[in-house]
């Protein structure tokens, strides 16, 4: 089937939720949403240090701003596309473009 190069682990959650990356059972990257009643705010981690913060400004935006911790600088940007109806409801199928700057 292949080699296996990382893990991403996603375990149940119940108001916030987090993200583990592994490699050979060692964890190098958590990705953790902080809770907010209609944005959606995520913390990146690479080892113990934060080096990032992914917001979104409102509850129906589809564009998505990395952030540097340190100087606030726009790293990248994450837009999702409307695909249509039947596309966001019957199937598991989402388009993203990742925008690096």
């Amino acid at each position: 089937m292949g080699n296996e190069l990382f893990r991403v682990l996603r375990p149940f959650w119940w108001i916030t939720s987090s993200i583990y990356v592994e490699i050979d059972g060692k964890e190098i990257g958590v990705v953790h949403r902080r809770w907010h009643l209609w944005r959606r705010v995520y913390d990146l981690y690479l080892g113990n240090k934060q080096f990032a913060v992914v917001e979104n400004p409102g509850l129906w935006n589809w564009t998505f701003t990395l952030k540097d911790i340190d100087d606030g600088q726009i790293l990248a940007e994450i837009d999702r596309d409307w695909r249509g109806f039947g596309f966001e409801v019957f199937f598991f199928q989402k388009y993203h473009l990742l925008i690096l700057t």
